[in-house]
């Protein structure tokens, strides 16, 4: 199964600045698991992981390398640009 994951940079519009946060926008196939794993892979603070619910409802789950958080920032504001800029929400 091909993952699309995208590297986001959140509150910055210049190359390699602001907070780095990883997005998978379609993440409803994976389990807790692989989102476990990819999140260590990436190794990046946090990574969101995406399941629309319906148009304009999206369900995020985030993992730290080590452990599944409840809420982050940078990772919201790099999830919902990733949407926009790839056309998953206008």
């Amino acid at each position: 199964m091909a993952i699309n994951i995208l590297h986001v940079d959140a509150f910055t519009k210049e190359k390699y600045q602001g907070n780095p946060a990883g997005v998978v926008p379609y993440a409803r196939y994976l389990s807790e698991e692989d989102m476990q794993g990819i999140a260590r892979e990436l190794n990046l603070s946090e990574t969101a992981f995406i399941t629309p619910l319906c148009e304009e409802e999206f369900y995020i789950r985030f993992f730290t390398p080590n452990c599944e958080v409840d809420i982050c920032g940078h990772g919201t504001i790099a999830s919902f640009y990733a949407l926009a800029e790839k056309g998953y929400i206008k």
